[in-house]
């Protein structure tokens, strides 16, 4: 066990303001490790310790399914962290240069040639800027906060949590990457209960052959964040229990099924 590390700040400044100047390092055309990455880290309190070996754990594959394992991999090795300690960007640059290099490189592999456009992925991918940088970008911070929000969940495990939510691309942006830092626990259980309904509902037919149900599809999904949130200014969705919340979003649901397939 090894408590965690982060970068100084100096040392994250002068790895960032060098990128282009690593770029083969980045794109994997050599060993010539950066710099600045030598340079003395800092260690947080020994309530922080994990085993690292975790990032040795992570499948570089671009699957979803494969996602849903590196969140619960990730999650559990970092739960102790508040939002406040996994909302440093120095924490998880750390990660993504010293200790899961070989995972963020297969994983984010598809560094573009023109070196201006290369610089701008890494930075991306291997350093954080701002809260979509956390939740999306950061190739490690991403899973982490998968998994914190995907714990708010009072209904499901994690993994059971993770199956619905990281099913279709959309929905995950929408609960994971946008509106649930604002969503109550109430709301955003709710919704992934509603998703998990329509998924143990789904025809054996569309089950086999791996259909969405109707509420994943795009237009509906959306089309229900969009009432919820028109609803929620009128209705104190939060105060409702999970039954009347539940009905209130079955009726979204179906109402909007119904209105998009005329």
């Amino acid at each position: 066990m090894q408590r965690t590390r982060f970068f100084r700040q100096n040392t994250l400044d002068a790895l960032e303001a060098s990128i282009d100047q690593n770029l083969p390092w980045y794109r994997g055309e050599n060993d010539n490790a950066p710099s600045p990455i030598s340079d003395e880290y800092g260690e947080m309190s020994d309530s922080t310790s994990t085993d690292f070996s975790c990032f040795d754990a992570l499948n570089s594959n671009c699957a979803d399914s494969d996602d849903l394992k590196n969140v619960i991999v990730i999650y559990n090795a970092f739960k102790f962290l508040s939002p406040q300690q996994a909302s440093d960007g120095r924490i998880w640059s750390y990660a993504t240069h010293c200790l899961a290099e070989n995972y963020v490189r297969q994983r984010w592999n598809n560094i573009p040639k023109d070196d201006d456009k290369a610089t701008k992925y890494i930075r991306s991918h291997y350093f954080v800027s701002g809260t979509r940088g956390l939740i999306r970008d950061n190739a490690v911070a991403r899973l982490w906060w998968m998994g914190h929000i995907a714990s708010r969940c009072r209904d499901y495990d994690l993994e059971r949590t993770l199956t619905i939510l990281l099913r279709d691309s959309d929905v995950r942006a929408s609960l994971l990457e946008r509106s649930s830092l604002s969503m109550s626990n109430e709301i955003f259980s709710g919704v992934v209960r509603l998703l998990g309904k329509s998924l143990n509902d789904c025809s054996a037919k569309d089950k086999k052959e791996d259909k969405d149900p109707n509420i994943y599809k795009r237009e509906n999904f959306r089309e229900l964040m969009k009432m919820l949130n028109r609803r929620g200014g009128r209705i104190m969705l939060n105060a409702l229990d999970a039954q009347q919340l539940d009905d209130i979003l079955n009726d979204m649901a179906d109402k909007i099924i119904e209105d998009n397939s005329n």
